[in-house]
């Protein structure tokens, strides 16, 4: 019988809009125009998911990342199961690890190891991958995605400084200092902190953890305050995507009865147009500061209270710290320059002369035509997609009734947390992450205007 799924060549799954999805639609167009007669498709992970595995029939899935394969929920493993015929390319979107996270985000299964295919932004990647048993032959060297968008002619792409002063009420003439928190695990349940536990250890870490950065965002709040009542620049702070903004309007409604006009609470858009807009980025224990520098931005780190060992990044000491008030305002009016042990590590991870966006596109054309040599057409398990789905969405009566108490819990949650900013409340981790068809149209008719 023919399967009436529809043949595809590449399918890139985007999991997180402002992360990936210009960088997929750019790779969409970036593929048409290398071979004119592919077929390539840009599909949500979060909402598009079992659509895209009942309708179509890819030879390529380019993956934001793939792991836990343990874990029979995980998509790259459904994926494998569902189209056992197709290659696999983790696109890996997360690579810069903090030292908690090297034991958390290791290649658990066989699979992993032996037959994923991983696109590294540099040799950093690269060792600790192949120091955690992953085949030498299936890492390649592409040049960091994440960074490429800030050189031209790509960051033509991104709002302008005009247009987000128009949008957002900034006074374009003035200094802007952009500041894309990090301090997520301050919102963090005891759940999520012992599930994280059970898979990369160090529990009393992570709920040290959680209280560092608590207290430091408390901190932090107060010192934004008081640099935007001294001094003549616009400050932008950028929540967490996965925090609801009123988490923060709360916390810093707890300081002032209102924000100085020139605090400005901004959750949307991606940090790729705040950096390039602004003259100064500070942060905290984010990788943004280090596309920052890439972007050749002065960029700071806010550390009143150090970062604990478990969760520093080994760049992180490179950047140029301020530890009180007084050295915020100093860095304000005179901002430092990157340090060379910090540029080193950005040549070795986000090297310039690497051409990151035609160089992943070519090689997932590479891995098509490999898959054209080696099979006629890719197939469809019925049996994996069945229990992919039942896991998914049909449940026993005692699941049913642990969803409705979960859906309870977070009902009860969001209203504690008018009350108490740092109440443990459920995450909008996926909620701006929706797209359409239509949007795709119109993001690679976009990339045509500008590469075209």
């Amino acid at each position: 019988m023919t399967d009436s799924r529809q043949p595809v060549d590449i399918i890139i799954f985007v999991e997180h809009i402002v992360r990936e999805f210009n960088i997929a639609t750019c790779l969409k167009y970036l593929g048409h125009q290398q071979a004119d007669d592919v077929t390539i498709e840009v599909c949500s992970l979060p909402f598009g998911f079992y659509d895209a595995l009942n309708t179509y029939l890819p030879r390529v899935v380019l993956m934001p990342s793939v792991g836990f394969f343990d874990d029979p929920q995980t998509k790259g493993r459904i994926i494998h199961e569902v189209w056992p015929d197709t290659i696999i390319v983790n696109l890996a979107w997360e690579q810069f690890f903090h030292n908690w996270e090297k034991d958390y985000r290791v290649p658990q299964s066989d699979y992993e190891r032996e037959e994923a295919i991983y696109l590294a932004w540099g040799q950093e990647y690269v060792d600790y991958l192949t120091r955690n048993g992953v085949n030498p032959n299936q890492i390649h060297v592409n040049g960091n995605l994440s960074c490429a968008i800030y050189d031209k002619p790509y960051s033509n792409y991104l709002p302008t400084r005009e247009d987000l002063a128009a949008e957002h009420g900034l006074d374009a003439s003035k200094r802007w200092l952009f500041f894309p928190e990090n301090y997520f695990f301050a919102f963090q349940t005891n759940h999520q902190l012992n599930g994280r536990a059970e898979v990369g250890g160090h529990k009393k870490g992570l709920y040290d953890f959680r209280t560092w950065s608590q207290k430091s965002l408390e901190i932090v709040i107060d010192w934004l305050q008081k640099i935007a009542l001294a001094e003549d620049i616009e400050i932008i702070f950028r929540p967490r995507p996965a925090i609801p903004l009123d988490r923060y309007e709360s916390l810093f409604g707890r300081k002032v009865s209102s924000l100085p006009p020139n605090l400005h609470l901004i959750k949307s858009g991606s940090v790729k147009e705040w950096v390039l807009a602004s003259e100064l980025v500070v942060s905290s224990n984010s990788t943004t500061m280090l596309e920052s520098t890439y972007a050749d931005k002065p960029t700071f780190r806010l550390a009143p209270i150090e970062v604990p060992h478990l969760f520093t990044h080994d760049w992180l000491h490179d950047v140029p710290a301020v530890r009180t008030y007084a050295d915020l305002e100093q860095f304000v009016q005179s901002p430092p320059a990157p340090t060379p042990e910090l540029q080193a590590y950005l040549d070795a991870n986000a090297n310039k002369a690497l051409t990151p966006l035609p160089g992943a596109i070519a090689f997932a054309l590479d891995q098509l035509q490999q898959s054209k040599n080696t099979i006629t057409h890719p197939s469809f398990s019925q049996s994996g997609f069945d229990a992919a789905f039942q896991r998914r969405y049909q449940h026993t009566f005692g699941e049913r009734v642990k969803l409705w108490l979960k859906r309870k819990q977070k009902q009860i949650s969001l209203r504690l947390t008018k009350v108490l900013p740092f109440f443990p409340a459920p995450l909008a981790t996926h909620r701006s992450d929706k797209f359409t068809r239509d949007d795709v149209v119109k993001s690679v008719a976009t990339w045509e205007e500008i590469l075209g």
